[in-house]
């Protein structure tokens, strides 16, 4: 029984410590956890914002290449800082890692399409993403399963958006496919948030986890929204 009882040991080596009234100590109630997973995705698109409405021209001064470049490198560094640190501090600081840059890229991203199907897209976006995290609290072993699925389809999308790219083309098909592949990844990010130790650590870890989901389902339902809108 884990009630009224007290060990002391370090959670990442295996062993535990816990608290009198049988959580872990530094363990969040389910509650806290999922309340600083929020917060910390919603200052994530918070700052897009920020950059998106006030730092535009200072983001079109960056010469395309560099600001790609920059983002992939700030990307890459902000996601291995935040998954492999047990410091929620250092771990936030590898998430802003990667909302900065995107933020610029978003903003990039968005000039190009008409802002009444930049808004939709939010809040189609919103809604699809609230949808699957209720799903995936009420299925969470369905979309745990889905893991060597997903895997397997995103390695799949990766090779055929290469060639995509070589041959200068965008099929419809291919948005609607990394669309839904991205649904199952918000479903799959939240149900395994769940099943971690609920520490501010892992709450961060989480939401970068689903930071990086939610905007590629922004963008891929962008895409598809706009070419309907073009077809009125």
């Amino acid at each position: 029984m884990r009630n009224n009882s007290f060990y002391y040991g370090n959670a990442r080596d295996g062993s535990y410590a816990y608290a009198p009234e049988g959580r872990m100590l530094g363990e969040l109630s389910a509650r806290a956890y999922n309340l600083i997973l929020g917060g910390t995705l919603f200052w994530g698109f918070l700052v897009n914002a920020v950059i998106c409405l006030f730092f535009s021209d200072a983001v079109f001064a960056i010469p395309p290449t560099v600001l790609l470049l920059g983002y992939l490198i700030s990307a890459v560094v902000g996601v291995t800082m935040s998954a492999r640190s047990a410091s929620p501090v250092v771990s936030f600081i590898g998430y802003n890692l990667v909302v900065l840059p995107l933020g610029a890229v978003l903003t990039v991203l968005v000039s190009a399409y008409d802002p009444d199907v930049v808004l939709l897209t939010m809040l189609v976006t919103t809604v699809v993403v609230l949808g699957l995290t209720v799903l995936s609290a009420l299925f969470p072993r369905l979309f745990l399963s889905m893991a060597p699925t997903l895997g397997i389809t995103l390695v799949l999308v990766l090779i055929a958006n290469f060639v995509c790219a070589l041959i200068g083309i965008a099929p419809a098909w291919l948005d609607l496919v990394v669309t839904l592949l991205f649904c199952g990844y918000i479903g799959f990010d939240y149900a395994r948030a769940q099943t971690k130790l609920k520490t501010v650590d892992n709450a961060v870890d989480s939401a970068c986890e689903l930071y990086v989901d939610i905007v590629n389902l922004f963008m891929r339902l962008l895409a598809i929204m706009n070419r309907s809108s073009d077809r009125r």
